[in-house]
């Protein structure tokens, strides 16, 4: 990027008009560049804020997800062991009701 020129007019100002001019223009500069600064600072910590935010629910998910997978496999071994149970118990009935039937 170039830096637009100004033009002065050198000759008809003195060494303390120039001075106070390219102060003026040293201050306007800092200024700009301190916003600028500021303005990107700022979009950092935006970023950075939503990238901890992103991660904190994704956590969470990963978390619930985990709960969820746990509950289903609590619930699954239950229903193995209430099925097995009713396996047991209609073999029992089935071998006391051909027991009976011998008698």
């Amino acid at each position: 990027l170039g830096v637009p020129s100004i033009e002065i007019d050198v000759e008809n100002l003195d060494d303390e008009e120039i001075a106070a001019e390219l102060r003026k223009l040293d201050e306007d500069f800092q200024k700009h560049m301190m916003r600028a600064q500021k303005v990107f600072d700022s979009r950092m910590d935006n970023l950075q804020r939503t990238q901890v935010q992103r991660e904190v629910q994704h956590q969470k998910t990963l978390e619930k997800h985990q709960k969820e997978r746990a509950d289903f496999e609590k619930r699954r071994q239950q229903e193995e062991i209430e099925q097995n149970r009713r396996i047991e118990q209609l073999q029992k009935d089935w071998e006391r009701r051909r027991e009976a039937m011998r008698q």
